[in-house]
């Protein structure tokens, strides 16, 4: 036997012959080529097949032979030393490996059932020239998923499991059988979702997987190339919820979470029961006023008419002009927290003390921010004047621009029901994110992720829903509350009840100290109303509360407006009635609605600069991750250089 340079002989005088001694007779090749290669992964190496031929010119019976993995010459040979340093990551499992096995067809000619059985070769194939695989776990071949493996492997991959958790799993079937890496688990997972995409691109993909679930979708794509710049996604089941619970909506962009580099715009809802909703998404080229235009208005569309009291955002030029543009009506209301948040980051580069940036943010300017009326606001924005003149500029051009945006003595009069920042739609920036497990996901694989963690948000809601339907708090037992049992979100009545133990607090003061704004930002009582109510002897009914929190069902809701359906039938009947050119236009159009993925479209180009907002001073505000303290250092290489470096918040 050859015994090359590199190689190891540990296996030369093993004779493997005995271990595939057998007189069963297999019914076909492939069921002796499994036998071979489960005795053989056993010892430690793999089985290759030539393929079956004739065993002679003459006759009709077949043979096969059963190679060494590492068998057969390395599929390239180095020249000199200059070759492979050249070529030094190449690799080659081929070690001219002379073991091999031969089986012999004993039956399938003449009427005679077919059948395999394996026949005893020379001495010098029943020999390695290398050592056996010390190690199974991880190995191509002998970790390889078999049949059963793939299925569960598949269905998880379906379900969204994650391909560590899919591997735990089939630990926990297998335990005995060598242990697969990820890399199997994801390249399955690919060739599953390939199998199902079939022909078409990524982009034909979504739109075939929104229109088939149902989804209000709507899509724009370049008319020279054909790439998709922005697409918008609303679940049929926020939809309904849309309609039933339109007050406010919560509107902001968040970034990485996709291959294109393109902003993620979430529109999110609120419930009477204080969780969130996802009403939208939509991912846009860049974050200006024509792509925020686009999605507001796609938006539009889906609430049907209505138009909601309160929209939530930050202050981002683009975002302001496109809200303004198409929801004129509704009141635009600027995330507090965030503007706190900037006001304290420019007073600590201003002062350079921390303590006094932290004063001015949560003292004076949470005073001027927090005033209850108009004539206070003013006095006490004069004060924060007086005493911090050098923060007036940055004030006045950046925050004072929008006072009624942010300022409670105007915020009070608008029912936003206690959603005042876009606190909600951070957090479903990061459930989203959670949801989707990576920063590089194509347009298909964000839709499947999303699809199916919202069904899931929808039934915690409905939970929380039929709970103040079917159980009782403690307080509502009382009388004051007693008549809203069962048909008022228990948050309502928690609302209330604090309302009441304030009012309880104030005591003599109650009817200057009270302010009353519960009753216009929340739709529910206020302390003094209802300790007049309590004082009387009578109970809170359900027309003191707003219908926002007496809505416990959302599937009955609907704001569409009841004549589409008649529209619609005289729509079909004057198209029947036109020229047969048209009536081919118009089927066309229609058909295309239905069947958006038989469309010309390709997934969008990757974005080099996927902040899209001017570089302006109404520049959006940072997120809380973003927003840290600086300080000067000294650069190591360069002491007579300063750098400027982040320190985290809490740090």
């Amino acid at each position: 036997m050859s015994n090359d340079v590199g190689t190891s002989n540990q296996e030369e005088n093993v004779d493997y012959r005995p271990h595939f001694v057998t007189t069963e007779v297999f019914h076909t090749e492939k069921e002796l080529f499994a036998w071979c290669n489960l005795v053989a992964s056993k010892l430690g190496f793999v089985l290759n097949t030539s393929g079956t031929k004739a065993v002679s010119r003459r006759s009709t019976r077949l043979s096969v032979y059963y190679y060494c993995h590492r068998g057969g010459p390395c599929r390239s040979k180095l020249k000199d030393m200059v070759d492979a340093l050249r070529r030094k990551n190449t690799k080659s499992k081929k070690n001219h490996c002379p073991f091999s096995l031969k089986g012999v067809q004993l039956g399938g000619v003449g009427g005679i059932p077919e059948t395999w059985a394996l026949v005893t070769r020379d001495d010098e194939f029943s020999f390695h020239n290398h050592a056996m695989t010390a190690y199974n776990d991880g190995h191509r071949r002998l970790s390889a998923l078999d049949e059963a493996e793939k299925r569960f492997v598949t269905e998880q991959v379906k379900a969204q499991v994650t391909p560590s958790k899919i591997l735990e799993g089939l630990h926990l079937i297998t335990p005995d059988k060598p242990r697969p890496i990820k890399r199997q688990i994801y390249n399955l997972a690919y060739k599953v979702r390939s199998e199902e995409r079939g022909n078409r691109n990524r982009a034909q993909e979504i739109l075939r997987l929104a229109s088939k679930n149902g989804y209000v979708h709507f899509w724009e794509a370049n008319d020279d190339s054909t790439e998709l710049t922005h697409i918008f996604m609303a679940h049929p089941g926020a939809l309904m919820l849309l309609r039933a619970y339109p007050y406010v909506i919560i509107i902001d962009s968040t970034y990485k979470t996709n291959l294109y580099k393109m902003p993620m715009v979430e529109i999110v809802g609120v419930t009477p029961v204080g969780k969130s909703f996802l009403i939208a998404y939509a991912f846009v080229t860049h974050e200006d006023k024509e792509g925020y235009t686009w999605v507001l208005g796609k938006l539009r569309q889906m609430l049907g008419g209505v138009t909601p009291n309160a929209i939530v955002t930050n202050r981002e030029q683009g975002l302001l002009e496109a809200v303004s543009l198409v929801f004129p009506e509704s009141s635009h209301l600027l995330c507090v927290w965030h503007i706190d948040m900037a006001v304290e980051k420019y007073a600590l580069e201003l002062l350079k003390t921390k303590w006094m940036a932290k004063a001015i943010s949560s003292k004076w300017w949470h005073k001027v921010r927090t005033a209850d009326t108009v004539e206070e606001h003013e006095r006490r924005w004069a004060n924060l004047c007086n005493k911090w003149g050098g923060m007036v500029g940055y004030l006045t051009r950046t925050w004072m621009i929008h006072v009624d945006k942010w300022a409670s003595c105007y915020t009070n009069h608008i029912m936003h029901f206690g959603n005042t920042a876009t606190s909600r739609v951070e957090s479903a920036h990061s459930i989203v994110k959670n949801w989707l497990n990576s920063a590089t996901l194509t347009l298909d694989s964000i839709w499947t992720r999303v699809h199916d963690h919202i069904g899931q948000q929808h039934v915690e809601i409905q939970k929380h829903l039929e709970n103040s339907r079917s159980t009782t708090l403690a307080v509502a037992q009382a009388r004051l509350f007693s008549l809203l049992y069962g048909k008022v979100s228990h948050m309502a009545i928690k609302l209330m009840s604090e309302e009441f133990t304030r009012g309880t607090k104030l005591g003599m003061g109650l009817d200057i100290g009270c302010g009353c704004s519960m009753v216009s930002t929340h739709g529910l009582l206020c302390a003094c109303q209802l300790h007049r109510v309590y004082q009387q002897d009578r109970q809170v009914h359900l027309d003191d509360v707003h219908v926002f929190w007496r809505t416990l069902r959302f599937d009955d809701v609907n704001s569409v407006p009841a004549n589409d359906d008649v529209q619609l039938s005289e729509m079909f009947d004057e198209i029947r009635g036109s020229d047969p050119v048209r009536r081919c236009l118009f089927v066309e159009s229609i058909h295309s609605q239905l069947h958006p993925e038989n469309e010309d479209v390709l997934e969008p180009a990757v974005l080099l600069n996927p902040r899209g907002r001017p570089r302006r001073a109404t520049t959006r505000n940072l997120s809380g991750f973003e927003h840290s303290n600086w300080s000067s250092v000294r650069h190591p290489a360069n002491p007579r250089l300063l750098i400027r470096v982040a320190i985290p918040n809490g740090r």
